[in-house]
């Protein structure tokens, strides 16, 4: 299986420290399923985001930056990158 890379910028600091505004993010496409505690980059109706997953439930799962105090909510796993 070969390995598909992909390159974003980051905006805003919602993962900090982890990733600050503007740094560049370079993520592959998934070999497995989402675990608690891995971060994933996702479609969201803001662009492409990548945050923290806490909980994973059925065909969905539950993500959050770091820096946030809220969740995104639940996410179609099929919505992961």
């Amino acid at each position: 299986m070969s390995e598909r890379w992909h390159t974003t910028r980051t905006d805003g600091e919602s993962m900090w420290p982890l990733l600050r505004g503007g740094e560049w993010l370079r993520y592959r496409e998934a070999e497995g399923p989402p675990r608690p505690g891995e971060v994933w980059v996702f479609q969201a109706d803001v662009g492409t985001v990548a945050h923290r997953v806490l909980w994973v439930r059925g065909g969905e799962v539950l993500l959050k930056g770091d820096h946030r105090l809220t969740t995104d909510g639940w996410v179609p796993v099929g919505a992961l990158l």
